[in-house]
């Protein structure tokens, strides 16, 4: 029997994050050669994505699992559940965020890398690499970026849990 205790499922969303980072990052190196906005608009794209459908995948296996635990256990397992493990999902953007807020100078570029998935992003926000250049606006986007996995974790496993089938919306054809 899988495990159904919480700290399984953040831990393995965690594992989900860097397997992202590491394929984000991949993407993004691999297009940094051209300096050009279109190569960093596709690289957003595909990072993007990657990142998002990875945390959606493991929302929706995390849901059938759930869904399989509450059948053969008959336990009903909490509404939080969801919620707790996308905002761990979260946690490690927002304190990165506000560390970067803090400290401003000398932080910026290391924010920039460990956020793979945004990095072209953050590129076309402000091409510098010291914070200090970060403009109001740029602050709340990247900001608004943080909550990113929250939202991608609870919509997917609520469709799941709920008994939509989010395969046959991903892979329609």
């Amino acid at each position: 029997m899988k495990n159904i205790k919480l700290i399984s499922v953040i831990l393995k969303g965690y594992a989900v994050l860097v397997f992202a980072e590491i394929l984000c990052l991949f993407i993004d190196l691999t297009l940094a050669f051209s300096g050009s906005v279109l190569f960093k608009v596709i690289s957003v794209f595909c990072t993007s994505v990657i990142f998002i459908g990875l945390i959606c995948n493991y929302a929706y296996n995390t849901a059938k699992n759930d869904l399989v635990i509450q059948r053969r256990l008959n336990v009903k397992l909490p509404v939080y559940r969801c919620f707790a493990a996308g905002g761990f999902l979260s946690l490690p953007y927002i304190v990165l965020w506000v560390v970067l807020l803090l400290t401003r100078n000398g932080f910026y570029k290391a924010y920039k890398l460990i956020n793979g998935q945004f990095l072209q992003l953050y590129n076309l926000l402000d091409s510098g690499t010291d914070a200090s250049s970060l403009s109001f606006s740029s602050l709340i986007i990247m900001l608004l970026l943080t909550i990113v996995p929250f939202i991608s974790f609870v919509i997917a496993y609520k469709l799941t849990y709920n008994g939509v089938d989010v395969e046959s919306i991903q892979y329609k054809k």
